[in-house]
């Protein structure tokens, strides 16, 4: 008798309160789909037709464990959202316009990989190597061969040879004709040389001539010394050996190169002996009065 009374309980028609805070299908959707990246459409449409989990299915109030009591289906954790054909059908057409809007304000992309990127950090570094290889080649310059050292300073002096062979003021002022004479007898008198005195001409005249731009050490400090002390020594104990030693060179070779550096400058009317075993300054040197020039020794 209960079960039958059970039975014929009637089941409340009045109409349900609207719960606070739902919002209709379309409205989730819109909300949903504006806030989604244009690649997570397709995870709002999975959420559409198939949400997942289960709904939870329990009794109208006042109508617990009876059979025929009016189900209330309510949302679980994750609440699904039954729609119709036709209103599944609106919604994925508003969803549809949406992503329609986000790709019109996205910039168009074409392959990334072939749009400039406007820097060359993807370019592959040359290495130092690969830079020379492609770098031209530089032409070679034949290297020249003298037959002595008068004719490397007569193709290193080049048109300025007359600049620096008239050897002093009194040669200065020939005419023409002779200063062709007066430059043959400088490289007459380089001629007679030994090797070691040529070579040492042919630093100073690149030195003179700005070929090189620093003397020779040895050759400069004969110049310093003669400008500090007034004359030149060359015996065992002498000014120059002295200066020399200090380079340091050995004794044999200090004598060996002072001799050499001032008999070249002797001969090329630099220095003049006084008479007392040493050598002064030629006053008349127009090739001292250069070289005094160029290393800052100039006598007040």
């Amino acid at each position: 008798m209960a079960k039958t009374a059970a039975k014929n309980t009637p089941v409340s028609t009045a109409p349900r309160a609207p719960r606070k805070g739902k919002k209709s299908a379309d409205a989730v959707v819109m909300n949903h789909a504006e806030m989604l990246e244009a690649d997570n459409i397709d995870n709002l449409l999975a959420e559409l037709t198939g949400m997942g989990g289960e709904p939870e299915i329990v009794l109208e109030a006042g109508a617990a464990n009876d059979t025929d009591a009016t189900p209330i289906v309510i949302a679980d954790a994750a609440p699904a959202v039954a729609l119709s054909d036709d209103e599944l059908e609106a919604t994925l057409g508003r969803v549809e316009a949406v992503q329609a809007s986000i790709d019109a304000a996205s910039p168009a992309v074409t392959d990334p990989a072939a749009m400039p990127t406007g820097d060359a950090s993807d370019a592959v570094p040359l290495t130092p190597a690969d830079a020379l290889a492609d770098a031209p080649a530089a032409p070679k310059i034949p290297r020249k061969h003298y037959a002595n050292k008068v004719d490397r300073i007569k193709d290193r002096l080049g048109a300025g040879a007359a600049d620096y062979t008239v050897l002093t003021l009194a040669d200065a002022g020939v005419s023409d004709e002779d200063l062709k004479n007066v430059m043959d007898s400088t490289f007459a008198i380089i001629q007679g040389m030994n090797k070691k005195e040529q070579n040492r001409a042919s630093l100073l005249f690149d030195f003179l001539s700005g070929k090189k731009a620093t003397l020779n050490t040895v050759l400069e400090k004969t110049l310093r010394v003669l400008h500090r002390d007034g004359h030149i020594t060359t015996g065992k104990d002498s000014n120059l050996i002295t200066e020399l030693l200090g380079k340091p060179y050995s004794i044999g070779s200090a004598r060996a190169m002072s001799g050499n550096t001032v008999g070249m400058y002797a001969d090329l009317k630099l220095l003049k002996a006084d008479g007392k075993g040493r050598f002064v300054a030629n006053a008349e040197s127009t090739l001292l009065a250069a070289a005094n020039a160029k290393l800052g020794l100039v006598t007040a």
